[in-house]
């Protein structure tokens, strides 16, 4: 049991030495003129934006604190970034202390309301009229 625990802290260690890596990565350089960050296949193949196409950018953004720059390159996860902390938090207590996730989190009514939302977010931002053209990820 306490081995177990060692292990979740220890990769819990990793995983947050890799996110603050990852956060470096992108205020050291900008993600637009940088090859190794990763491009969007479907983006490259179709010219469709995907629902996270802008989001390295959006991430950038907020780093610098620019909220404005972050809702124009992915307004989806920006506005959804406090629910997303959430529930990594959630994730955290549930992982290392057994705490108890919240029931509705796991049901099928939640995953599909995201599937739908995500569905319309995408078919949205592809539409070429406003207000949904504001969803697409500012070009650099």
């Amino acid at each position: 049991m306490m081995k177990e625990k060692k292990i979740q802290w220890v990769s819990l260690l990793a995983a947050a030495a890799l996110i603050v890596l990852g956060l470096w990565l992108l205020l050291e350089f900008y993600p637009t003129y940088r090859d190794f960050f990763p491009k969007c296949v479907l983006y490259e193949l179709t010219g469709l934006y995907c629902p996270g196409c802008g989001t390295t950018r959006a991430v950038r953004s907020l780093l610098c604190g620019d909220f404005y720059k972050a809702l124009r390159y992915n307004p989806l996860l920006t506005l959804s970034l406090p629910f997303l902390l959430w529930w990594a938090y959630r994730e955290f207590l549930w992982a290392m202390y057994q705490k108890p996730r919240p029931p509705w989190l796991l049901s099928l009514k939640f995953a599909l309301a995201v599937v739908l939302i995500v569905t319309i977010y995408f078919i949205g931002r592809n539409l070429p009229w406003p207000p949904f053209c504001s969803w697409a990820p500012l070009p650099d």
